[in-house]
């Protein structure tokens, strides 16, 4: 490249047509529907395994904080022990945020 020479980015910012966001929006529901239904045995056999190791629950409830604010629920399979103690750290939890300085 010379000295005069620039280098130049052409991004092309058209929408996609209204039948390619449908067709995408239907393959990502197919796809999914498959792939939560290929991943049920699976699912299953570690759901048994949890409640089989410690006779505790196997579904782990967790409030999270979204776009915008909002929160949601989600649910995972349980991977770490039941204990009756509280958890100790060493950085602050969410009800000592609030008195951070």
């Amino acid at each position: 490249m010379g000295a005069n020479d620039e280098a130049q980015l052409y991004v092309d910012l058209q929408q996609p047509a209204r039948w390619a966001l449908a067709a995408k929006g239907a393959i990502d529901v197919v796809v999914g529907t498959v792939s939560l239904v290929a991943s049920l045995p699976i699912i299953a056999v570690a759901a048994v395994l949890i409640k089989l190791e410690d006779g505790g629950p196997v579904i782990f409830r967790q409030i999270r904080v979204g776009r915008g604010g909002k929160h949601f629920t989600i649910l995972k399979l349980r991977s770490m022990v039941l204990t009756q103690r509280p958890a100790t750290t060493s950085w602050p939890t969410t009800w000592e945020a609030g008195r951070d300085p």
